[in-house]
């Protein structure tokens, strides 16, 4: 029925009375100017008396009316004009207008069905009045009193409909809007509260409407100033975002701050202070945390100050523990010293050993590449090393700066400290500054204090390096220089350090010549860095040697060296090792690993490589009595063995099993041959610039046997070993007895045996031997470069003979270049090849 949304009670109170008093005003002069002689006008005076008293009661109760009484205070006035008109006589224009303002106030004031509604009574009551006094133009009047508000009303109707949407749209904008909305009467009653509002008060909008702003939320002790402040902006002419700050109460007697902005709008016959406040609360606290975070940056700093010396000095700590080598501590140091002391250049001049000069070992400017000398007293620094105390110089000139990296910096300061290990001096540590930075004493203190740590990381590095000179050197002795000779065999090693600067480790390999024939191969990988772990290598080479040509087997080799690590060397220490012994003859490897990675073995025949998984156990020096099993496997014609640490095949963030798949694929794709495998492996497994360990190879081979040989063996009595496995080996493939075997093999050791003693006393270091199988019967020479002596009456002289009764033929040819030994024997034993 009502549109309360655009026309407060007030404004409709006042409009309503506005139309009664002007039909009274109109009934008046109708009575005052000549008018119908039918007209009775005591009743017409009786109506405009009547209609001044309603408009002015009207707008007395105005603003306690509502929308349902205004509305029928229209349908009673209504009525009452019709019943007036009846009682005047006749139907005069007073009564016209009337019924037409009424109707046109019911479309501006009211919805549209209450409009037509009482122009619907307006019409029937205007109709009866001109059926019982029709007078001249009956229809023509009623057409005007009825129509004219139709039409019009419509066409408010339709423009109120635009205005509630525009209405509805900006009341929606205020709901949703973060700011609270208050509409304040100028009174200061509550218009309108949208839902912020609500949320910021603490209150609902039916809980505010109607009601003194000021009486709900402002605090008592500001009461006084908020009703100024409403009389201010009553009386002002134009308000238009007055912005200010102030502090509201809640409901629940909380308090909080805000910020207002206020607007006088008029609109309507209304005026209203439109009000948009923020909760500044977060604010507030915003700026009381930033105010301590102030505080505390302050103290903050004021720390720093203080712990800049610590923590500068933990950053020379750092770089100087983080590197070995003294040029690697050095040239890490020199940006520490510059950004501990806001220098903008520095540099290290170190003593050079036995003189009584200085050279630049590291520099702002990188490693020098001319280290010029430096006599004591020459130059700044050479005047620090003479006096060997810390010296402070503003404005030095040119010609007194040492370092070219600070002559091009342009320094205008300049100070500088010796560096004294164990009370002699071992270098100056200098720094310099452009302008407008200038050092002070408190800076020549703090350099004094770096000075103390980098002394301390110079002697450490020192140390080390020392260190590991001699660790190298006895982990280098360690290693064979260079690989037996194995007839009928073939082995290749590799050893590549770790690419870091990290100490000596304790990789290591060696390949052992044995009684029979036999072989030793040997791997290990000793705990730890350094001189102890070369140490450690040292005393299991030894050992394992002595143990291995004692004769003991692979698992009583192990036993003893578990019992070594355990008792006697140092607590602690760990090793992994994997022994392998190789039986030329039988063409059989067997094997005892110490918590090793397992060996690979090649097939010869183009067939994948498989690791040798058997034989595993702790490593060395875990515990006291561990149980160490041998296993054995067959090694065939043309197979590899290979050997390696872990160097090899561990990456950091990778599990083992990639790199142990990836060694198996590079080793199915290598060329044959131990050397070109070691290298193909070294090539396709180690990481861009150098493994992070060690890196041990040890790669043999079984080589096939043919019907014929030819070596090259050192006229050492080790040899003879060599050429009995060989011999063996090479007979057995024809199918001999092992009498025959056993013959062959005493003639060509005999041989042999008379080619060392007799040529390797002379300039020969050499000696050859050549079989050659021919049909049924074999054919054996012996070369050497010597002398033969004559023979003497001892057992010695007894070879030639004992040759002769072997073999079928022997015939020894000597020459100036040397003798030639060739025996032949027919094998009854042997098939046909």
């Amino acid at each position: 029925m009502h549109d309360s949304e655009l026309f407060g009670p007030r404004l409709r109170a006042t409009s309503l009375a506005a139309v009664l008093v002007a039909i009274a005003f109109i009934c008046l002069v109708t009575l005052a100017l000549p008018h119908d002689s039918e007209l009775r006008d005591p009743g017409l005076a009786v109506a405009a008396v009547a209609l001044l008293v309603l408009g002015g009661l009207v707008h007395r109760l105005g603003e306690r009316l509502d929308t349902r009484q205004i509305g029928g205070v229209v349908v009673v006035g209504t009525l009452l004009a019709a019943l007036a008109n009846y009682a005047v006589g006749t139907t005069t224009a007073a009564f016209g207008l009337l019924f037409t303002f009424t109707a046109l106030y019911a479309f501006y004031f009211f919805d549209l069905r209450f409009a037509l509604g009482h122009l619907a009574l307006v019409g029937v009551a205007y109709a009866i009045q001109l059926a019982v006094n029709p007078g001249p133009s009956a229809a023509s009047r009623f057409l005007l009193v009825v129509g004219t508000p139709a039409l019009v009303g419509l066409l408010i109707a339709r423009l109120l409909r635009v205005v509630r949407a525009e209405t509805a749209r900006s009341r929606r904008v205020l709901e949703t809007t973060h700011d609270a909305y208050v509409a304040l009467e100028l009174d200061g009653t509550v218009a309108q509260w949208n839902a912020a509002a609500e949320r910021m008060f603490g209150a609902s909008r039916a809980e505010v409407l109607g009601r003194k702003f000021g009486e709900l939320f402002v605090p008592h002790s500001e009461v006084s100033a908020h009703r100024e402040w409403l009389r201010v902006l009553r009386d002002a002419d134009e308000v238009n975002g007055h912005r200010f700050e102030t502090e509201y109460r809640r409901p629940d007697g909380t308090s909080f701050p805000a910020e207002v902005t206020v607007s006088r709008v008029e609109g309507g016959g209304r005026v209203i202070l439109a009000s948009f406040a923020r909760d500044l609360t977060d604010e507030r606290l915003r700026e009381t945390e930033q105010a301590e975070l102030a505080r505390e940056q302050a103290a903050r700093r004021e720390a720093e100050h203080v712990a800049e010396m610590v923590s500068g000095m933990q950053l020379l700590v750092d770089a100087a523990l983080a590197h070995t080598t003294t040029d690697g501590m050095m040239n890490a140091l020199i940006p520490r010293v510059r950004a501990v002391l806001g220098a903008d250049a520095a540099s290290v001049l170190l003593r050079e050993e036995g003189r009584d000069s200085l050279v630049v070992r590291a520099s702002t400017g990188g490693d020098p590449e001319n280290r010029r000398r430096i006599d004591f007293g020459e130059y700044f620094t050479g005047v620090v090393a003479a006096e060997r105390r810390p010296m402070l110089e503003q404005d030095p000139r040119l010609d007194e700066v040492a370092d070219p990296a600070m002559r091009e910096a342009g320094v205008t300061s300049l100070m500088g400290v010796p560096l004294m290990v164990d009370g002699e001096l071992a270098g100056v540590l200098s720094v310099g500054a452009k302008a407008p930075r200038r050092f002070t004493s408190d800076d020549l203190g703090m350099l004094r204090l770096a000075a103390d740590r980098v002394a301390l990381a110079l002697d450490h590095a020192r140390i080390y390096e020392r260190e590991h000179r001699i660790a190298e050197t006895l982990q280098r002795s360690l290693l064979p220089e260079q690989m037996p000779n194995l007839p009928g065999m073939g082995v290749s090693a590799r050893y590549v350090p770790a690419a870091s600067e990290a100490e000596v480790g304790g990789d290591w390999f060696d390949v052992i010549p044995m009684p029979g024939g036999r072989v030793g191969l040997v791997m290990g990988d000793v705990a730890g860095k350094g001189l102890s772990a070369a140490s450690m290598v040292g005393s299991l080479r030894s050992a394992l040697r002595a143990y291995a040509l004692e004769g003991h087997a692979p698992a009583v080799v192990l036993e003893q060296l578990n019992r070594l690590v355990w008792a006697e060397l140092e607590e602690s220490q760990m090793a992994t090792l994997i022994y392998v012994v190789f039986d030329p003859v039988e063409g059989r490897l067997s094997w005892v690993n110490a918590g090793h990675l397992p060996p690979l073995r090649t097939a010869g025949d183009g067939a994948p490589a498989e690791f040798l998984h058997g034989a595993r156990s702790v490593p060395l020096g875990v515990l006291p009595f561990p149980a160490y099993e041998e296993e054995t496997a067959v090694l065939g014609q043309g197979s590899i063995v290979l050997l390696y640490t872990d160097g090899l095949v561990e990456r950091p963030g990778s599990v083992i099993d990639i790199g142990l798949n990836a060694l198996a694929r590079a080793v199915d794709e290598a060329p044959e041959g131990t050397d070109a495998l070691c290298d193909h492996l070294l090539r396709e497994l180690s990481p861009l610039g150098g493994a992070a360990d060690d890196v041990a190879l040890l790669a043999f081979c079984n080589e096939p046997v043919t019907d014929r040989f030819e070596v090259e063996l050192p006229a050492q009595p080790e040899s003879l070993s060599s050429v009995r496995g060989l011999v063996r080996r090479w007979l057995r493939q024809t199918g001999s007895t092992e009498q025959e075997i056993a013959e062959v093999t005493t003639a060509c050791g005999e041989a042999c045996a008379n080619a060392i003693e007799h040529a390797g006393a002379g300039s020969s270091s050499s000696f050859e031997l050549e079989g050659k199988l021919d049909g049924s019967g074999v054919e054996v020479v012996v070369r050497d470069f010597g002398v033969w002596r004559p023979e003497r009456d001892d057992d010695h002289g007894r070879g030639l003979g004992l040759m002769n009764t072997l073999m079928d033929v022997v015939e020894v040819t000597p020459s100036p270049e040397g003798t030639v030994v060739r025996m032949q024997r027919r094998l009854n034993g042997a098939g046909t090849r």
